[in-house]
């Protein structure tokens, strides 16, 4: 019984980050209509949280998770659907499956991935930056720098600004590398049941 709940707590989160992930390719906005239904997986998450009886060790990452996510988004590092898809998993994946110190860490392996996803894909941009700017040096006598800001790698050209020298913000999609990420996590996680 656990073992089904677990797997269909896996496929609803796997659906429910693929919906999301979309979305904010498509649009770089996930309603919250999507986490509000996420949240119909909660009984499941306590039914295999009593079966376990590890209710302090839940709470207390479901906490610290929360504490994580609010502080974040108030300083910036993630946005609205980057933070609750972190919610989101670390309140329905069944980690219960694993061993107790999995319970409080998956979650940061997530987050982490993410993040690191994140970063090759602003080295990515750095260096068709680099390119491009090369190219438009080359071409023009007084090419303007670009703006000094602290992620200015995540900048890149845009094909109609290129002859303005104009810098176009890049939106790096952090929810559909959480989804990437916690699908590898879900595969791993199969292998090693």
């Amino acid at each position: 019984m656990d073992l089904l709940l677990a797997i269909l707590t896996m496929v609803f989160v796997f659906f429910l980050l693929l919906t999301a992930a979309i979305k904010d390719y498509q649009t770089r906005e996930v309603s919250n209509w999507i986490w509000l239904i996420g949240l119909f997986g909660l009984p499941f998450t306590i039914y295999r949280v009593g079966t376990t009886g590890l209710w302090l060790l839940f709470g207390f990452q479901a906490v610290l998770v929360f504490f994580l996510v609010i502080a974040s988004f108030r300083l910036g590092f993630l946005g609205g659907a980057d933070g609750k898809a972190i919610l989101i998993i670390s309140l329905l994946y069944p980690w219960i499956l694993l061993d107790p110190v999995w319970l409080l860490i998956a979650p940061f392996v997530v987050l982490f991935g993410g993040f690191l996803l994140v970063g090759i894909h602003s080295i990515w941009l750095l260096l068709q930056n680099r390119l491009a700017w090369n190219l438009i040096s080359r071409n023009e006598e007084r090419a303007q720098k670009p703006e000094r800001k602290i992620f200015w790698f995540t900048r890149r050209f845009s094909p109609s600004l290129i002859e303005n020298n104009q810098w176009r913000q890049v939106e790096v999609p952090l929810v559909s590398y959480i989804f990437l990420v916690y699908t590898i996590l879900v595969i791993l996680t199969s292998v090693f049941l």
